[in-house]
């Protein structure tokens, strides 16, 4: 086995997932080759930092919309109520969201036979 080079590149693209629902990505990173050291099928060992996320976890099922940006909550007196909210990640089974609070009674399965201002019964 050789030396460890290492060096640092920028990530230019994060294409879809190598197997469906996992977190295995396929990453694009630019590399700076001046010594010509790297060679098109090496097969190399990268780690990829990312910056914290804050916000609330939610199913990615709670979504209303196609956009990811409504979710039906349960409000204190069991009504459904319409919320806007912002998707900030997504790890394809859970969303991490800010517009909502810690708490709060989210909707992730049959928001189709609910409606805004309905009152729910909460099992």
């Amino acid at each position: 086995m050789g030396a460890d080079p290492r060096t640092e590149g920028s990530v230019v693209g994060v294409l879809n997932q190598i197997v469906p629902g996992s977190t295995d990505f396929e990453v694009k990173v630019l590399i700076k080759n001046t010594a010509g050291s790297l060679r098109p099928g090496m097969a190399v060992q990268g780690q990829v930092s990312l910056p914290a996320v804050r916000g609330i976890r939610i199913p990615t099922t709670a979504f209303t919309d196609d956009n990811h940006a409504t979710i039906d909550i349960v409000t204190t007196d069991d009504t459904i109520k319409t919320i806007h909210v912002v998707e900030i990640a997504n790890s394809g089974s859970a969303s991490i969201v800010s517009g909502v609070q810690s708490g709060t009674r989210v909707v992730s399965d049959g928001q189709t036979s609910v409606g805004d201002g309905e009152k729910v019964s909460v099992h």
